[in-house]
């Protein structure tokens, strides 16, 4: 009996091109996979090589460089005043939080208890649970600001401007009593910190990269225009026969990270 020899053939095609290499960038801190080229059309597209096809996806778009990226970074960096490191600081924060988020709404829920039973028995009055949502961050903030605050920082919080003029007291005998009560939880405080710290910075680098992006965008429609095609590690196989002996097994991956025809 003929033996079988089964033989893969694993092609991969790497079209480069220079038009976008956000990967071959060096990540300081800036995460640049997040800065996008502008694409304004995208359609299905099928490779054939014989009896083998590969899905794949043609894109229109704008020419950009590794110059333009690296410009637009530096230039939105310095509107916004931070460096590259502070921006990679900012992303491991958001990253830990996440992954960390044990402060839950329970906790919130307990905490704006305490609130409402403090300022009750020091005022008398029993304070409206939207009052307690706007000094707890709910609608005004993420998250609440009056256990990070000094005395007086938290007294021209505006949430805190709702409930004092609520209360009808003295600004600093409610939040002075308030962060007396904030003492109790320290490591609610801890928590509340890192959230807020983590949801400020997020916002922040939300615009710091729209900003980067919208430079792209006014970039891209200035210069040449073209059809970039990608592929995603498409495979296809077939059986064939090799010098006399069927059932050998030939497998293609394509992987096309942007092949760009580009026009006036």
């Amino acid at each position: 009996m003929r033996k079988r020899s089964i033989s893969r053939i694993i092609v991969s095609i790497m079209l480069m091109t220079i038009t976008f290499p956000v990967q071959g960038a060096i990540n300081t801190g800036v995460d640049r996979s997040k800065i996008k080229a502008p694409i304004s059309e995208r359609y299905p597209v099928i490779l054939r090589i014989g009896e083998l096809s590969f899905e794949g996806k043609l894109a229109h778009m704008s020419e950009i460089t590794g110059e333009d990226i690296e410009k637009a970074i530096e230039e939105v960096l310095k509107e916004v005043g931070k460096t590259e490191a502070e921006i990679g600081e900012a992303e491991a924060l958001v990253k830990k939080v996440a992954k960390d988020n044990t402060f839950t709404k329970e906790d919130s829920e307990r905490v704006g208890k305490e609130i409402r039973e403090f300022i009750l028995k020091q005022t008398g009055m029993d304070t409206p649970v939207e009052i307690i949502e706007h000094f707890l961050g709910i609608n005004d903030r993420p998250l609440d600001e009056f256990l990070l605050d000094s005395m007086e920082g938290a007294a021209k919080d505006k949430a805190a401007q709702i409930l004092l003029g609520e209360l009808g007291g003295p600004v600093t005998d409610v939040v002075e009593g308030l962060m007396f009560l904030s003492e109790k939880y320290e490591q609610d405080k801890k928590k509340w910190k890192d959230r807020a710290e983590a949801v400020n910075s997020n916002r922040m680098l939300q615009d710091f990269y729209r900003r980067i992006n919208n430079k792209i965008e006014k970039i891209s429609k200035q210069r040449q225009q073209g059809w970039a095609v990608s592929m995603d590690q498409e495979t296809d196989s077939r059986y064939f026969s090799f010098f006399g002996v069927p059932g050998n097994l030939e497998i293609w991956t394509i992987d096309i990270m942007r092949f760009v025809i580009l026009y006036m």
